[in-house]
């Protein structure tokens, strides 16, 4: 019930179109959008509600890139003095 209590508080329920919106629109995992897409197909048949489920869209994760060397050594170039030092012994370990 939670997972229809926190859709409730961000969209009229009734509207099938905008539920659908909302859940993608959402900053939350695949998984937690298909139990919100799966939680208000139930609602909907339970009041009749006319839906028609949505197909799954992957969000595409976040990748994380890594700097190079070369990037690196610039960051630590502008540095001041004191973080400078610092800096030099993190990137050499």
């Amino acid at each position: 019930m939670c997972r229809l209590k926190r859709l409730a508080k961000l969209v009229n329920l009734n509207s099938p179109f905008e539920v659908g919106k909302c859940i993608y629109a959402l900053n939350v995992s695949n998984n937690y959008r298909n139990k919100l897409l799966l939680a208000y197909q139930y609602y909907c048949q339970a009041k009749g509600v006319p839906n028609k489920k949505p197909k799954n869209q992957k969000v595409k994760p976040f990748v994380i890139h890594i700097p190079t060397e070369e990037r690196i050594d610039k960051i630590i170039a502008c540095c001041g003095q004191k973080l400078f030092a610092s800096a030099r012994k993190i990137k050499e370990k």
